[in-house]
């Protein structure tokens, strides 16, 4: 999947993150051009979230692509 659609995927499942995530993904939303070269560690502290959240939320993501390749 391309960048603008995970972007997009993460924009509809906004309602689902927990606050922590919900952080996470606004960060991500906004800049995108930054994070590919960001580690967990800096997308943490960027987002003002624990590295642990950064974990959760991209596990949640992949898990949700995951999904998707299967309805396929």
């Amino acid at each position: 999947m391309n960048e603008l659609g995970i972007l997009t995927k993460i924009e509809q499942q906004m309602e689902r993150f927990s606050p922590a995530e919900k952080k996470v993904a606004a960060y991500i939303l906004d800049h995108a051009e930054l994070v590919p070269n960001m580690t967990t560690k800096e997308l943490a502290q960027a987002a003002d979230t624990s590295e642990a959240s950064v974990v959760r939320f991209v596990s949640f993501v992949a898990s949700e692509e995951r999904r998707s390749w299967h309805k396929e």
